[in-house]
């Protein structure tokens, strides 16, 4: 459908262009067969005989002044997608090495790999995805959800069937504030926080067993957060909101969606691994520029220390452009990461043009099944095609994971030495977000007794501690 649409725009764009190439003649566009004999250069001769022999009416010029009309048109087009138009790429779910669809389940061995849905918060979908008065209709940890809007401009998350019928609620609609089911026997309404408010003839007044359930809900960056806890528990925590998005200083610059075969923790495990930028990451954006022209990575990670940035871990990465085996002088980009959770991620990239922030999101679809999201901010002054080329070059280096997360199997103690990073210390971090009942939720997946009692929280005191992996020789590197 994206592309179909995109090439309707660009049609209509070499109309335009054709119209400018026109204008040379006004007298074209109230005379429709005069506009047919200056295109084709034809003066005289009937309608038949241009049928039987066209090219005895085609002149060099006309040729040339169609191909200008349409080469006008189509450098209208792309000038408008790239300067103008916030990209917009949902829906990329191939599989570069098995050449299928991501989206279909996959024989696959899971591993030592821990509860599938961890507790935190999680992006259900976009703010523009839903507007006031509409509702859709998400699969999320394994379950069937409606995301809608009230009038009010609230949105809310509740499980996706009502309560009496089991209708889909995502076919029903909102009034007021509440959604109602659309089976016109039932004719239950239910609020945002899940309450039955009414029932068709009144009979009755309804009770707690009418409710559906409601997850809390957040709501910034452009993202509707839902907060998942295996035992229902509120929120302890909320996502990171920085103050030049929501004060309005920053612009909206695109998005992008695809999906991966593996386990949630896959992805935020990239970041203490650092030894692998140097390795999967160093080819240029423009791969046939390699290996002349190739990046450089210098990265350190490390976990929140105190209670109120526990569910925290950030990376400090500085990014290099190097020239055979010398660092190009003013190409560093300096980034700083802010994991939030398992499912949430905030990158400040610090350019010459001002501060770009990109929103990394992993949600949890199925087992083994998560959507990864990516969505860019940019200061007012950074020009547009920046912002797109920083999320294009940001999607180029996650797709070159996607084969190794789609094709790995999970390992609860892997055999790691000095320079692979603090993925000991990443492994202890993410024990918080899990709980005794995270395992009952997908019961299919039950694993053998001694992996379940290794990720749930417990005293760490007695395992060594990783050493300080070793920092990429960057002063080598640049001699």
């Amino acid at each position: 459908m994206r592309l179909l649409v995109d090439h309707c725009l660009m049609l209509a764009w070499t109309g335009i262009g054709a119209a400018v190439a026109y204008v040379k003649k006004p007298s074209l566009f109230t005379n429709p067969s005069a506009h047919l004999h200056w295109l084709l250069g034809i003066e005289q001769g009937t309608l038949l005989n241009r049928l039987k022999n066209p090219a005895a009416y085609l002149t060099v010029s006309s040729i040339a002044w169609f191909y200008l009309a349409v080469f006008a048109g189509f450098i209208l087009y792309r000038t408008y997608t790239l300067f103008l138009k916030p990209l917009d790429w949902v829906g990329n779910y191939w599989d570069p090495i098995m050449g299928t669809d991501s989206r279909k389940p996959r024989n696959k061995n899971p591993g030592d790999m821990p509860p599938a849905f961890p507790n935190g918060w999680f992006r259900a979908c976009d703010t523009m995805d839903v507007s006031n008065g509409q509702v859709r209709f998400e699969i999320l940890f394994n379950q069937e959800l409606v995301v809608f809007r009230g009038r009010s401009g609230r949105a809310a998350i509740l499980a996706a069937h009502c309560a009496s019928c089991k209708t889909d609620l995502s076919t029903g609609r909102v009034k007021g504030d509440d959604i109602k089911c659309p089976n016109s026997a039932c004719g239950r309404s239910y609020n945002q926080d899940g309450v039955c408010t009414s029932v068709p003839d009144g009979s009755e007044s309804p009770s707690s067993a009418h409710a559906l359930r409601s997850w809390p809900v957040e709501e910034g960056n452009n993202h509707i957060y839902i907060y998942h806890h295996a035992e229902g528990k509120e929120p302890t925590f909320l996502p990171t909101y920085p103050e030049e998005i929501a004060n309005g200083y920053c612009v909206y610059h695109g998005r992008t969606e695809h999906v991966i075969s593996a386990h949630v923790a896959e992805m935020p495990e990239n970041g203490p691994d650092v030894a692998h930028l140097n390795f999967l990451h160093t080819d240029f954006i423009i791969k046939s520029l390699s290996p002349l022209i190739t990046h450089w990575w210098d990265a350190t990670w490390h976990p929140g220390k105190t209670d109120e940035d526990k569910h925290c871990a950030y990376v400090i990465l500085d990014q290099y452009i190097r020239f055979g085996k010398s660092i190009v002088p003013g190409t560093k980009i300096h980034v700083t990461v802010t994991q939030n959770g398992l499912g949430l991620v905030c990158l400040k990239f610090e350019t010459p043009f001002g501060y770009i922030y990109a929103f990394e999101s992993v949600t949890p679809v199925r087992p083994l099944m998560q959507k990864f999201h990516h969505l860019v901010w940019a200061e007012w002054r950074v020009p547009r095609i920046i912002a797109k080329g920083v999320l294009k070059a940001l999607i180029t280096q996650a797709e070159r994971d996607i084969p190794v997360w789609n094709h790995k199997t999970y390992k609860n103690k892997p055999v790691l030495v000095k320079g692979d990073g603090p993925i000991s210390v990443f492994r202890r971090w993410l024990k918080q977000f899990y709980t005794e009942a995270n395992w009952d939720e997908v019961p299919e997946f039950t694993p053998r007794p001694q992996i379940r009692s290794f990720w749930l929280p417990h005293d760490d005191s007695s395992e060594p501690a990783d050493e300080k992996p070793a920092k990429p020789a960057l002063a080598a590197a640049a001699h």
